[in-house]
């Protein structure tokens, strides 16, 4: 942290290095100093120590109701995941609704915040719709029952990564990978034996199509899919930007492939790694420190940092991509379907 910022932060401290008693008092400020102390990065104890002090503080306000709305769903909608840690575009809406609520909205402002969300929602139906007839062609999801059809929620990931209108063409096909990448897990961990696993990982891995006549009739057809769709992609890529992206795609799909093998023979060998919910969480807050550090910033550090923010999403409570339904259904709609009424 640099000089200006730990001066700016001594203000709040007493003459023992603590954070002064009289800031619970100003619940705007706290919840302020609350959100920033998420932006730390390695080493900024100051913003560590302000993240516990004001998450005590507003957790007691919480727990007390003594504060009025919308300021108490303010907190409470806070403390429940920090804004940093949130996916941008459906803590927009939550925004926009909590801000018509408010006695001081301008309401020009929320009327364009509203044409705004429904025109950018309008770009993701179009989109979504696309998607779905291209998975409709390609047939998989007919004749591959046994792995997870998660079309919307695969589309879903790639708005929480790059939102942004211009990041359509990425969209599209991220959203394409995404269904193949459940596809081949699902390959991994519930269908392929391994002696059929370790062929198609030799195959994907050496990208050779000729591998395939040793396949089971279901493998051809998924490595077929990921084969001829990986190729397309880096050729548009190719006529589009002159840059030859397909060595890069090859060795990703190996690494995944080789990846998910190490799992199928660890469950073959009854080998099942376990993490602890505090490890997890302490694996989460050492992570975000270092994506808050020094980087430059362009859409590769984006969709780093968007990386996580949607894995909170989807599972902060409980699975909401493996078993889809209640809260993660009601946020798709309110997301990729529902406009906001004015």
């Amino acid at each position: 942290m640099n000089v200006v910022a730990k001066d700016m932060f001594s203000r709040f401290k007493d003459e023992k290095g603590h954070f002064k008693a009289c800031l619970q008092h100003q619940t705007k400020g706290m919840l302020s100093l609350y959100e920033a102390s998420y932006l730390e990065k390695e080493g900024e104890l100051v913003l560590s120590e302000a993240m516990d002090f004001t998450t005590k503080h507003l957790k007691k306000l919480v727990e007390q109701g003594s504060l009025e709305p919308p300021l108490g769903e303010q907190v409470a909608y806070a403390l429940e995941l920090p804004l940093h840690w949130r996916m941008h575009r459906l803590h927009t809406r939550w925004f926009i609704e909590a801000y018509q609520r408010d006695a001081t909205m301008n309401p020009l402002l929320l009327e364009l915040a509203k044409l705004d969300f429904n025109m950018v929602q309008g770009i993701y139906k179009r989109e979504l719709s696309e998607a779905s007839r291209w998975w409709t062609d390609i047939g998989l999801a007919k004749r591959l029952p046994f792995f997870r059809d998660r079309l919307v929620e695969n589309y879903l990931w790639t708005v929480g990564w790059a939102f942004e209108p211009q990041f359509s063409s990425y969209r599209e096909i991220q959203t394409k990978a995404n269904c193949f990448i459940t596809m081949i897990d699902d390959v991994y961990d519930v269908y392929g034996t391994l002696d059929e696993l370790e062929l198609f990982t030799d195959a994907v891995d050496r990208w050779d199509i000729n591998a395939i006549d040793e396949f089971p009739e279901y493998m051809k057809m998924c490595f077929l899919a990921v084969f001829n769709t990986t190729n397309e992609a880096a050729f548009r890529i190719t006529k589009e930007k002159s840059l030859d992206i397909l060595p890069y795609l090859k060795r990703a799909w190996g690494d995944l492939c080789k990846a998910y093998l190490v799992e199928a023979k660890w469950y073959q060998r009854g080998h099942v790694p376990k993490l602890t919910r505090e490890h997890v969480g302490d694996l989460i807050r050492a992570n975000w420190r270092a994506l808050n550090g020094n980087h430059p910033r362009n859409c590769f550090t984006t969709v780093a940092s968007n990386t996580p923010r949607m894995s909170h999403f989807m599972y902060g409570n409980g699975d909401g991509y493996g078993i889809p339904g209640g809260e993660t259904k009601n946020q798709v709609m309110a997301l990729l379907m529902e406009p906001i009424m004015f």
